[in-house]
């Protein structure tokens, strides 16, 4: 019998306990002390009832962290997918994951929400890919967590806590990093102080990459970055009780296409013929079952495990002959953050605006040919293909915040808050992508009007710069929150909070779908002319949490608590959409179940902490792409709320003073994400037969086949992760000291699609790094991807323009996005 992945690596971290607890008997070191402000207060980390990982200012910059991809490599239980888009990003917290709507984790700079949502595209937006700079702490926090942080912790969040400017002396950093394949890094800060009540704090980033991978089409990197950024932040206390900060920061970032590998019907050997289950073969479906018969199979990409394709062919832009922009995005956000003791109470406030534009230019179909000799609908050497789709988005998003809150959430006995937030955003998206078939999609175009040589980059050249469609989503969220914790003997505590929300969102959107069919069957999806929809919605929730922690003694602390998440009802603005209610999904909810140990042991030389939850989520958006004789396409979209999943799971952290020198720590999440009711009509013999079941039913006058998932996995979610750190300190001669650090992460395979039928592989990376350091010197070693692995790492699916007669739409591809190679590089610090 087959044993569990959890069974395979759940004796390697118990094992990993026992050998820290047998070293560290002897040892004289004690473990620093982390203060977080999870909770709005600053506390230590081990003294709050909550699953939270802390990163430091001393940990952020010896590990060089620059990033949200560098945060979840040292937080299991969080993984963050990029797709080809710069706005494409998909965190996912605990097995939530983000394939459609608002994602599951909160982003917040110092307390003040910058989520948003993308449009045109799945993902959190560009605004999630921002790079850190001058940060003192960051928090993830896990589980549903509404009154704390707002409008967007429906699975959790994660808080960057930017350095204060200080009263008291002048100083500053700088750094410089430079690594292998042309990465070149340049920080500094400067703490100016003006007064004993004000001071300033200055800082700027620039940092180059040149990319790892090589576009064979272009010969050209893929991949690079070039990224220029600056902040002031003014400290200031006009009274003795007040302490306000007042932050500016823009940045100007430029990133490459992101390498990939195409699967699908383009490349003999990346695809594959999948049976639709036999109880649906022949079935007519649709209204009045007027639908064509359903097939015994249909082409698919190639299952199992997703591969690294070696080399990456993508087209290069038609109308420059050279690789597509990629993306950029340029960031202004202000910030007023400060406090006022009233004496019986304390008054914060929280202001926040953002100002933030974005474009986004990728081949997207992500196939390529070198030139050809091609006549139609030009004559000149262009890309010889039949197809092409081109990701051409530009948005403009504005951020508007003001929470205030009064409250007394120190001491003992009891303890209150109330608060209040307004948040706004006003989301633009100027959408010129296309899509390009050398044939039709509703009927064949007989043989004959294809001349010889025409070619879909041609067309393109042919058709020049064709209007995007205006896009936007205006939010709009007021919410009220009470948080009340109360000391039922010294021991003992119980809390509760709650947040009553209204959120309010208006659209406009148009048919994603152009009647403009070229003689070729070329498709260009415009939005009809004059022809748009102009939605709304609103919803009224509420969000509680409920916590009941115990500490018997001063290193011991159990807690439980349950709480609740709430994702708002909306319209969904991606794909082709002929209805506007076709658009429409309700809320979606989370309950969260959760139990766990914070611990110190043997004089704070080894800390144990763990818990165990259960979730509960219903109502998840699910987005279906379903026949439609009204497209050009042949296809539309249809956004339904379906079933049920759960996740039930635990978590493990250890850390141990081995010896005076070494020290030890490591993290384990174990899930077990399932759909247990997911039931989803279908008339598409794609999801019939990623499915591989069918129970014929009726939806109003359609015959469906009803579809299910149950017991299969949430996608994009691991089972298994762990994180392993092995640190080694000492002192060398002339008053220098060595540092070492070994890292290792563990990712057990994930899921694509929820039909499970496509999956990325398990990860094992490995990074090391030797730092040497005096007075206010330090000189950093380091490696990334020691073991130099190259799995692929994320993967997203879409519908297949390669297809060739006589196959009917839509077919299945995917693309896979490869890890980064090994990498050598030296970092410098400087203190004054």
């Amino acid at each position: 019998m087959a044993r569990s992945s959890s069974s395979r690596v759940l004796p390697l971290v118990v094992a990993a306990v026992a050998a820290a607890v047998a070293g560290i008997a002897s040892a004289q070191v004690q473990l620093e002390e982390v203060t977080v402000t999870a909770r709005k207060r600053a506390e230590s980390l081990q003294e709050i009832p909550m699953s939270v990982t802390a990163f430091t200012a001393e940990s952020i910059e010896a590990r060089g962290i620059r990033n949200v991809q560098d945060v979840i490599k040292y937080t299991p239980g969080l993984s963050f997918d990029k797709g080809f888009a710069p706005q494409d990003t998909r965190p996912n917290i605990r097995g939530l994951p983000t394939t459609r709507g608002r994602p599951p984790v909160g982003m917040l700079l110092d307390g003040i929400d910058i989520s948003s949502e993308s449009i045109a595209t799945a993902g959190g937006s560009s605004l999630m890919n921002l790079k850190l700079v001058d940060v003192e702490r960051i928090e993830v926090v896990k589980g549903p967590q509404s009154a704390l942080y707002g409008r967007v912790a429906f699975g959790g969040a994660i808080n960057y806590i930017s350095k204060k400017p200080q009263f008291d002396k002048v100083d500053g950093t700088a750094s410089l990093d430079v690594a292998t394949d042309g990465l070149y890094e340049a920080r500094g800060a400067v703490n100016l102080p003006v007064s004993d009540s004000a001071a300033w704090r200055l800082n700027g980033i620039y940092s180059k990459f040149d990319g790892f991978f090589k576009n064979e089409i272009s010969g050209a990197k893929l991949g690079g970055w070039d990224t220029k950024g600056v902040a002031a932040a003014l400290r200031f206390k006009p009274a003795d009780a007040a302490d306000f900060t007042l932050r500016l920061s823009y940045s100007d970032d430029k990133a490459e296409p992101r390498p990939s590998f195409y699967y699908g019907q383009a490349v003999a050997g990346r695809n594959t013929t999948l049976n639709l289950p036999a109880n649906a073969v022949g079935l007519r479906l649709g209204v009045n079952q007027s639908g064509a018969p359903l097939p015994a199979s249909i082409r698919y990409p190639q299952l199992g495990e997703a591969q690294n394709g070696g080399k990456v062919y993508l087209s290069v832009d038609p109308l420059t002959g050279k690789d597509y922009e990629g993306g950029k995005l340029k960031t202004t956000i202000a910030s007023l953050v400060g406090d006022v003791d009233l004496g019986f109470a304390k008054l914060s406030s929280w202001t926040g605006y953002t100002d933030a534009t974005a474009l986004s230019r990728a081949d997207a179909d992500f196939y390529a040919a070198p030139a050809a000799a091609v006549k139609v609908p030009v004559v000149g050497n262009y890309e010889p293909l039949s197809a092409a789709q081109v990701t051409d988005i530009a948005t403009k998003a504005k951020q508007l915040s003001q929470e205030i809150r009064i409250g007394r959430l120190e001491g003992e006995g009891f303890r209150w808050a109330v608060g209040a937030l307004y948040w706004k955003e006003d989301y633009s998206s100027v959408n010129a992508s296309l899509f390009i078939s050398g044939f039709s999609r509703n009927a064949p175009i007989p043989a004959a009007t294809f001349p010889a040589g025409w070619s879909a980059a041609a067309e393109i050249v042919a058709r020049g710069t064709i209007p995007g469609d205006l896009n936007y989503r205006n939010t709009r969220h007021t919410s009220g929150y009470l948080i009340a914790e109360y000391d039922i003997t010294p021991q003992l505590q119980a809390s509760g909070e709650i947040r009553y929300g209204r959120e309010k969102f208006e659209y406009l959107f148009g048919r994603a779908v152009s009647p403009n069919v070229s003689a070729t069957g070329a498709v260009l999806p415009a939005t009809l002319p004059g022809v748009t929809f102009s939605p709304s919605s609103s919803t009224n929730y509420s969000a509680p949490k409920f916590t009941l922690n115990y500490k018997p003694e001063k290193d011991f602390l159990l807690y439980g608590s349950v709480s609740k998440g709430v994702k708002p009802a909306g319209f969904l603005n991606v794909g082709v959409v002929l209805d506007v209610n076709d658009a429409k999904y309700k809320p979606e909810i989370l309950w969260n179940y959760e139990g766990g140990f914070k611990t110190s042991w043997m004089n704070d030389r080894l800390r144990l902490n763990g818990a165990y939850f259960h979730m509960k989520y219903t109502d998840r958006i699910n987005q279906l792409l379903v026949p439609d004789s009204r497209s050009p396409q042949g296809t539309s979209t249809l956004v339904v709320n379906t079933g049920e999943a759960k996740v039930d799971g635990f978590e493990l952290e250890m850390a141990a003073g081995l010896t005076e020198h070494v020290t030890l720590s490591g993290a384990y999440t174990y899930l077990d994400p399932k759909f247990v009711d997911s039931r989803v009509p279908s008339v598409a013999p794609l999801t019939i037969a990623g499915s591989g079941n069918c129970t014929v039913g009726t939806v109003g006058p359609q015959t469906v086949c009803f579809t299910d998932t149950n017991g299969k996995q949430l996608e994009q979610s691991a089972k298994n992760a762990l994180v392993a750190t092995l640190a080694y300190d000492t002192e060398l001669s002339d008053g220098w000291r060595m540092n070492g650090e070994l890292s290792a992460q563990y990712r057990s395979k994930r899921f694509i699609s929820p039909d499970n039928r496509i999956w990325l592989p398990s990860i094992t990376n490995v990074d090391a790094q030797v730092r040497f350091n005096k007075d206010n010197y330090a000189v950093t070693v380091y490696v990334t991807n020691l073991l130099d692995q190259d799995k692929v790492t994320s993967a997203q699916s879409y519908g297949d323009p390669f297809i060739a007669f006589p196959v009917s739409p839509p077919v299945l591809a995917y693309t896979t996005y490869p890890s980064d190679p090994r990498q050598f590089g030296l970092r410098l610090n400087y203190k004054f």
